[in-house]
């Protein structure tokens, strides 16, 4: 005779400690009742005798629970990737605007915050080009298209940047440093890309 309250997985055959609402063995669902209330339509009470076809199968639903895991970090990761390219896409734009207005109370603002405007020219031209690799580089993303072009735009922009040393602009490092970092994290979600 089993003792009182100790229930067994029906598609396992493992016994069911907590009332988690699953088997934390192979995650087979069941409902979750009082362990003084005994059997269920998901839930045994008897020990059953476990199968090696059980087990297999438990395994099995294990892996496909693993690749959902690993498929849902991947997306997640990509979702926050495209944002920080958005938010690099927005920052040079931001500072894009301040230099091609060139005087007044905004470029003032821009020149003060960021450090730029001592070329406002080549300084526009560059933060242009790296701003376009950048869109280019979260359209790749957001679509899950062309890895490579989307790894190499995003490097590219991170490293156009660094031009910006030549007019004495520290805020390129920062640009730089944060550009390396999100293609490094392109480079991490390769597997979600489809070519």
């Amino acid at each position: 005779m089993e003792e009182l309250g100790v229930r067994y997985c029906q598609e396992c055959g493992r016994e069911i400690l907590e009332d988690y609402g699953f088997c934390p063995a192979c995650g087979w669902a069941y409902r979750s009742e009082p362990r003084n209330v005994s059997g269920s339509a998901n839930v045994r009470t008897e020990a059953p005798n476990p199968s090696p076809s059980n087990e297999e199968a438990a395994r099995v639903a294990y892996q496909a629970m693993q690749e959902a895991f690993y498929q849902q970090m991947l997306e997640s990761n990509r979702k926050i990737t495209v944002l920080f390219l958005e938010i690099w896409i927005g920052m040079a734009f931001f500072m894009l605007s301040g230099l091609v207005v060139g005087s007044g109370a905004y470029y003032d603002s821009v020149h003060t915050i960021f450090g730029v405007g001592a070329e406002p020219a080549f300084e526009s031209a560059i933060l242009g080009v790296s701003a376009a690799l950048a869109i280019i580089s979260a359209v790749l993303c957001s679509v899950k298209r062309h890895w490579n072009v989307a790894f190499a735009t995003c490097l590219g922009a991170a490293i156009s940047t660094v031009a910006l040393l030549f007019f004495n602009e520290l805020i390129c490092i920062y640009f730089f440093l944060c550009g390396i970092l999100t293609a490094l994290r392109v480079k991490n979600i390769r597997a979600v890309f489809k070519s």
